[in-house]
């Protein structure tokens, strides 16, 4: 099963290994054959140093090849975000977007090292870092506020559209009451 994966450099890196396995996600990203049948694909993040991100048709594919383009060496943060292909992307800072209307689900934040992947827990890191369950309900919730917010702007837009409708045909309306006699 191949997946797509890539790197995003917030200050650019050095060394050949580096470089190579960046082309090799590059490479991998051209490939849809991460992408379910019905159109969607699980996209798995790592952010440290440089951002790395892979999509597979299965979060355990997913999270192991942005493992590996992490150097597979150390413990690390991966989450996992389901969503449809085309609509779902990974930022260079580790954040993921997508299409609004169209919400992606959160399937976990992962403690992954080269033998686990486990949901994370408190202690896992030296860090006061968020566990797997307050993750969830914080992307949950970010994304609901950010779907309300994408249909209000709709709904906002259309009552716009509809009252500049209105007063076109007012217009037209004393525009025509003008020029036609009354009878």
């Amino acid at each position: 099963m191949q997946v797509a994966g890539g790197t995003s450099h917030n200050p650019p890196r050095a060394g050949l290994f580096k470089n190579l396995l960046q082309k090799e996600n590059d490479k991998s990203n051209q490939s849809k054959d991460h992408t379910l049948p019905n159109g969607y694909t699980f996209l798995a993040i790592a952010g440290g140093y440089c951002v790395s991100w892979a999509k597979a048709q299965d979060p355990i594919t997913a999270i192991k090849q942005v493992y590996k383009a992490e150097g597979g060496q150390v413990k690390r943060l991966v989450k996992v975000i389901y969503g449809k292909d085309d609509e779902l992307h990974c930022t260079d800072m580790g954040a993921f977007q997508w299409e609004r209307g169209n919400p992606p689900t959160p399937i976990g934040l992962f403690t992954v090292t080269s033998r686990v992947i486990k949901p994370s827990e408190e202690g896992d890191f030296k860090h006061d870092l968020t566990t797997h369950l307050e993750w969830m309900e914080q992307v949950h919730n970010g994304i609901e506020w950010e779907e309300k917010r994408h249909q209000d702007r709709l709904q906002r837009e259309a009552a716009r559209k509809e009252k500049s409708e209105a007063q076109k045909e007012r217009e037209l309306a004393r525009v025509l009451g003008k020029l036609l006699p009354a009878t």
